[in-house]
C-alpha cells in the first residue's frame, strides 16, 4: 500500500470498510412528543413551574430540562403573542383565543378596560 492511500478507504473491499457508527433516528410515535407533552400539561395545570413539569413528564418517560421546559413555555408564549401572566389565564380560561381578540377590539372601540367594562355593565343590565 502507497503512504498516500494509507488514509484513503477506496481501495478497501467492502468487508474491510467500518460500518458507520452515525446516530440513527429511532423511530418516534405522536405520544413521543416532548414539547406537546409539555404544552399539555401546562394547559392541565397553568399553575405549574417548569422544574415540577419536568419532574412529571420524567417520570411518564419524557427526559426533559428545566430549561427546556421553559424554553418550549417562552415560545409558545411569543408565537400567540402573549406576556408573562397570558399563558396561564389563556390555558385555564373557558375563553378562547377568538374571544380575547373580540374584547381587544372593545377595548380599543371605547379606548379603556375602565370603558369596556361599564359597556359590558350596560348590556348585562339590559339583559336582566
Amino acid at each position: 500500500v502507497c503512504w498516500w492511500r494509507a488514509d484513503h478507504k477506496s481501495h478497501m473491499t467492502g468487508s474491510q470498510r467500518k460500518v458507520s457508527s452515525m446516530a440513527k433516528r429511532k423511530g418516534r410515535r405522536p405520544s413521543d412528543n416532548k414539547s406537546e407533552a409539555i404544552r399539555k400539561y401546562k394547559t392541565e395545570y397553568p399553575e405549574a413551574k417548569p422544574r415540577e413539569i419536568a419532574a412529571v413528564l420524567a417520570k411518564r418517560g419524557h427526559k426533559v430540562s428545566p430549561q427546556y421546559v421553559s424554553t418550549i413555555l417562552s415560545n409558545e408564549r411569543r408565537k400567540h403573542g402573549i406576556s408573562n401572566g397570558g399563558m396561564a389565564i389563556l390555558g385555564s380560561s373557558q375563553f378562547s383565543v377568538d374571544d380575547m381578540y373580540l374584547a381587544k377590539q372593545l377595548i380599543t372601540k371605547t379606548g379603556s378596560v375602565k370603558a369596556a367594562k361599564q359597556a359590558i355593565d350596560c348590556f348585562s343590565r339590559l339583559l336582566n
